[in-house]
């Protein structure tokens, strides 16, 4: 089986997507509007990336409507690989691409902001997605709740395709035996992941501690808002114990994890969420927001724990609750470890998607 997949080649989602569609003997192709910047997918004798000049990658940038310009250059590709499959990552961009392509079958994956935010802005650009929904052979939602949101743009029945991950790179950690308690948040530093929230609620967790030297906070990774939130923790007097990491190589977030008790995700906004699965994978409870997919990857006190959004005192709370209960942490951890087994093992996943595509070709 071919596989053309229109998708952003640097995406960590897109990159795990071939590689274990290529480790199930499916000839991959992947046509990105940008370049490829840094991946190990050149090892695989079956993927192949295409991408436009750089002199179109630049006049692309401005405006959606200049992706019609890229038709030309797709439909090329397409010829020159000849899929059985033609599957477009992304409902607004690439998911355009795909319908003006023309080829089928044609599968359409969401993956969050092109159906919670783009079909808001304007009634051309809702208009834009349905008619891109309308294409497609199948639809797919990496959660419930966005399927639900996708449902407001389309009458059709929608796959619920998780993004799942390797367990054996996540693998199952022991406890940690540390006298310090090891907080971690693996987040973008932007508005919409609610960390000063977080911070905020770390504050008043360590007024409750009997020692301040038994906590840690570890932010690990990078965007807009990262001044402001080390000024914040200068403010409420937690700086020395807040520990802002910046953006590292997916390839260390294992290890990152690893040396954590207890992961954080203060989210205002999350379509899925795949960072609570790395941390669950590897046995670490994750205190979450109780919005978007989130509350479908955690269970409330089963395998972690749910607060509302924006919820400070909640979110202390949850810190002081899982600081004083070590084997509260090692049991929800376990759950955690054995739900991602189960339901998010990258291997499953992968198949169920070759199913979908199978069902297609038959």
């Amino acid at each position: 089986m071919r596989v053309l997949l229109l998708a952003d080649v640097n995406s960590v989602h897109t990159i795990k997507w071939a590689k274990n569609l290529a480790k199930n003997n499916i000839t991959v192709g992947i046509w990105s509007i940008r370049s490829a910047t840094s991946h190990d997918l050149t090892s695989y004798e079956n993927i192949f990336v295409s991408s436009p000049n750089e002199r179109q990658e630049r006049d692309i940038i401005s405006t959606k409507l200049k992706y019609l310009t890229l038709i030309k250059h797709a439909k090329k590709f397409v010829k020159e690989f000849q899929p059985d499959i033609l599957h477009a990552h992304y409902a607004t961009s690439y998911g355009m691409i795909g319908r003006l392509v023309g080829f089928k079958p044609f599968v359409l994956s969401v993956w969050g902001s092109d159906v919670y935010i783009f079909p808001r802005k304007n009634p051309l650009f809702r208009w834009v997605l349905k008619k891109n929904l309308a294409s497609a052979d199948r639809v797919l939602s990496t959660s419930r709740t966005m399927a639900l949101e996708t449902s407001k743009y389309t009458k059709k029945e929608i796959d619920i395709t998780p993004f799942g991950i390797d367990v054996d790179e996540f693998a199952y950690q022991e406890p940690n035996h540390s006298t310090e308690f090891s907080i971690g948040c693996l987040k973008s530093l932007e508005p919409i992941y609610g960390i000063k929230y977080l911070i905020e609620a770390f504050a008043l967790f360590l007024k409750r501690q009997s020692s301040l030297k038994s906590a840690k906070l570890y932010i690990i990774g990078d965007g807009s808002e990262g001044n402001e939130l080390k000024e914040l923790a200068h403010q409420l007097g937690v700086h020395r114990y807040c520990d802002f990491i910046g953006r590292v190589p997916n390839s260390s977030i294992p290890l990152y994890i690893k040396t954590l008790d207890v992961v954080v995700l203060p989210s205002l906004s999350e379509s899925f969420g795949v960072a609570a699965i790395e941390a669950g994978s590897m046995g670490k409870p994750v205190i979450a927001s109780d919005v978007g997919g989130l509350p479908e990857v955690i269970d409330h006190h089963e395998t972690g724990i749910l607060v509302k959004p924006m919820d400070i005192d909640g979110l202390a709370e949850a810190l002081y609750y899982l600081s004083n209960n070590p084997n509260e942490r090692y049991r929800l951890g376990k759950n955690a470890r054995k739900k991602v087994e189960k339901e998010y093992n990258i291997e499953h996943n992968t198949k169920s998607m070759i199913n979908i595509y199978k069902e297609l070709l038959s």
